[in-house]
C-alpha cells in the first residue's frame, strides 16, 4: 500500500484514468453534499472530496502504528478512568462513527488495557475480522498489556446479544460504529431495525441497535470520536455519558439515536471531509421523491446544468447522473466527451432536445 505522501500526490494530480475511476464516487458525494449541506459552495466539492479520499487512505493505515498511538491527544470528559480498569458498577458502550482516524479508538483502548467486544456487519466480520485481531495483537504485545482483549462478533448472528451480555458481565466494553458498513451492502430493509431522523439539512434512516442494547443491558453510553486538527494532530474525545430520561424502550432508543447523531453533526459541520460515509450515505435516505423539470420559456444559453447533473463512468460505460433523484442515464462516450469539453452543440439533435426537456441543458437564468 502506498505511503501517505505518495498517495497525496496521486490524488492531487490525478491521471485521466484515475479521474474516470473515481467519478462515480464523486457524483454520489456531490449529490449527498448538495442534499445534506447545501450551504457549502459547489466550487469547493472537488477539494473536499480529494481530502476525503486521503483521509480514508490514512484511516486504513496506522492502526498499529505505535508513534501515532503514543501521540494521540486524549480528552476524557466521561466518568471512566483511562487506567485500563473498567468501572464495575456499570456496563459501558463506546458509541462512535467513521469519523477521523476512527480505528484509533480500538488501538487506544487496547493500549490502556481494556477488554473490548466489537460488533460488525457480516461483510466486515467475514472480510476484516482477521485484520482487527492481527493489529490488536501487535498493540498488546508492544505495550505488554496482558489485560487487553478483543472479540469481534457478527451483529447478524442470533446469539450475539447473549454473547455481548456475558462478555460485558465479565468486564468487556462494547464498541459500536453507528454508521457502520451498510454502504458495502445492498440497500437495507428500513422497516426493521432503523428509524428515520433529521440529519443536517435532510433525513436519514439510522440503525437503532445501540439504543436497544443500552436499554436491555442497562449500559452507559459514552460517545467517542477521533479527529485531526488543522495541524494534522490526532485527537480522541471521550464525551460525557448520555443522560437519558426514564423512558420506555421505544422512546429511549429514539432519544439515544437522535442524541448521538446530533453529536456527529457537530463534528461534520466543522470538518465534513473527515467523515467517511459521504459516498454511500445515499443508501440511508428515502429516494422516492419526484423532482420536476422546468418548462418555462426563457432566454436559451446552451449550458450544462451542473447544479442538478454531473457525469461519471463505470469501466467503459458513461452516464449522466441526476444529483436530485440519484438516477443515472447511460450515454455514449462521445456524448460524455462533448459534455465535459463544453461542446454541447455537437450532441445529435434528438438527444440534445431530450437533454433540454430534462433540464440537462438549460437556460442560464433558470
Amino acid at each position: 500500500m502506498l505511503n501517505i505522501e505518495d498517495f497525496k500526490k496521486i490524488v492531487d494530480n490525478p491521471s485521466n484514468g484515475n479521474i474516470r475511476k473515481t467519478s462515480y464516487g464523486f457524483a454520489l458525494f456531490q449529490a449527498n453534499m448538495n442534499r445534506f449541506m447545501p450551504e457549502i459552495e459547489a466550487s469547493t466539492y472537488e477539494k473536499i472530496f480529494k481530502q476525503l479520499i486521503i483521509n480514508q487512505h490514512i484511516a486504513t493505515l496506522g492502526q498499529d502504528d505505535f508513534e501515532i498511538i503514543d501521540n494521540i491527544n486524549v480528552h476524557n470528559n466521561s466518568f471512566i478512568s483511562l487506567n485500563g480498569k473498567m468501572p464495575t458498577e456499570y456496563s459501558v458502550i463506546f458509541a462512535t462513527f467513521h469519523y477521523g482516524h476512527y480505528r484509533m479508538l480500538l488501538s487506544y483502548l487496547a493500549k490502556i488495557g481494556y477488554k473490548i467486544v466489537l460488533i460488525v456487519d457480516d461483510f466486515v466480520f467475514d472480510k476484516k475480522s482477521s485484520a482487527y485481531y492481527k493489529s490488536f495483537d501487535r498493540i498488546i504485545q508492544h505495550y505488554k498489556q496482558t489485560d487487553s482483549d478483543l472479540i469481534v462478533l457478527n451483529v447478524k448472528e442470533s446469539s450475539t446479544i447473549f454473547k455481548i451480555k456475558n462478555l460485558m458481565n465479565k468486564g468487556y466494553a462494547l464498541v459500536v460504529f453507528l454508521d457502520g458498513n451498510t454502504g458495502l451492502l445492498k440497500k437495507p430493509n428500513y422497516d426493521k431495525g432503523f428509524i428515520e431522523i433529521d440529519f443536517l439539512k435532510s433525513k436519514i434512516y439510522a440503525k437503532i441497535g445501540v439504543g436497544i442494547l443500552s436499554y436491555l443491558l442497562k449500559a452507559q453510553i459514552i460517545p467517542a470520536l477521533t479527529y485531526w486538527d488543522e495541524m494534522q494532530m490526532l485527537h480522541l474525545d471521550f464525551m460525557q455519558n448520555l443522560e437519558v430520561p426514564n423512558l420506555r424502550r421505544e422512546n429511549y432508543t429514539i432519544f439515544v439515536i437522535k442524541k448521538l447523531y446530533s453529536i456527529l453533526e457537530t463534528y461534520i459541520k466543522r470538518e465534513p471531509e473527515q467523515w467517511e460515509c459521504w459516498s454511500y450515505m445515499h443508501k440511508w435516505i428515502n429516494r422516492t421523491e419526484i423532482f420536476q423539470y422546468f418548462t418555462e420559456n426563457k432566454i436559451f444559453n446552451n449550458m450544462f446544468n451542473n447544479h442538478r447533473y454531473t457525469t461519471f463512468t463505470v469501466k467503459e460505460n458513461a452516464f449522466i447522473f441526476d444529483k436530485f433523484s440519484y438516477l443515472s442515464y447511460p450515454i455514449g462516450n462521445e456524448t460524455f466527451e462533448h459534455i465535459n469539453n463544453n461542446r454541447l452543440s455537437a450532441i445529435p439533435v434528438g438527444l440534445y432536445n431530450e437533454f433540454v426537456n430534462k433540464n440537462i441543458i438549460i437556460w442560464k437564468n433558470q
